[in-house]
C-alpha cells in the first residue's frame, strides 16, 4: 500500500457525530474544548453556542453541541457557565464601573476556551416522546501530566 494515494484529497480534520450529545451516555465527562463560537441557526438565523469537543481517549471521540440563545434567560445561564470556567463575568453586567459588555465579552471569552479542558455533566430527560440532552458545565479541568508548581530552573 502507498500513502500516496491519499495525496490528493487529504484534508485534516475530526470527523464529529452528528448526534452530539445523544451519542453520550449520561454521566460525568472531562472534555476538550476544541472550538466555542458565536453561530446562527441556519433555518431561522436564531443566534447560538456552536461548541466542538472532544472526549477523553476511549470516549466517544469528537462531537458539536449548541445553547440557544433565545432569551435573556439563556444569555444569562450561559454567563453562568462562563463565570465557572473562570472569566469575570460579573463585570459583563451593564451597572459594572468596567464598562464592559456581555456581546463583546463573550465572543473573546469562548474563543479563549480553544484546547482547555473542562469538566462536565451530561443528563437525559424524556417528556411524552422527545428526550432532552443537557450539558452542565462544571469547571475548568487541571491537565494531570503538567507540574502544579513552577519548574526550578
Amino acid at each position: 500500500m502507498s500513502l500516496e494515494q491519499f495525496d490528493d484529497f487529504f484534508k485534516p480534520q475530526l470527523n464529529y457525530q452528528k448526534a452530539s450529545l445523544q451519542a453520550l451516555p449520561d454521566g460525568d465527562y472531562e472534555l476538550e474544548v476544541l472550538k466555542a463560537e458565536i453561530a446562527t441557526t441556519p433555518k431561522t438565523g436564531e443566534a447560538i453556542v456552536r461548541w466542538s469537543f472532544r472526549t477523553a481517549p476511549g470516549g466517544i471521540g469528537a462531537f458539536e453541541h449548541v445553547n440557544f440563545l433565545r432569551g435573556q434567560d439563556q444569555a444569562n445561564l450561559l454567563g453562568a457557565d462562563m463565570k465557572v470556567l473562570g472569566f469575570p463575568t460579573e463585570e459583563w453586567d451593564a451597572s459594572h464601573p468596567s464598562g464592559k459588555r456581555f456581546s463583546v465579552e463573550l465572543p473573546k471569552a469562548l474563543a479563549a476556551l480553544s484546547s482547555v479542558w473542562i469538566s462536565v455533566s451530561k443528563t437525559s430527560k424524556t417528556v411524552g416522546e422527545k428526550t432532552y440532552h443537557n450539558l452542565k458545565i462544571k469547571g475548568r479541568t487541571a491537565v494531570a501530566d503538567m507540574p502544579t508548581e513552577p519548574m526550578p530552573f
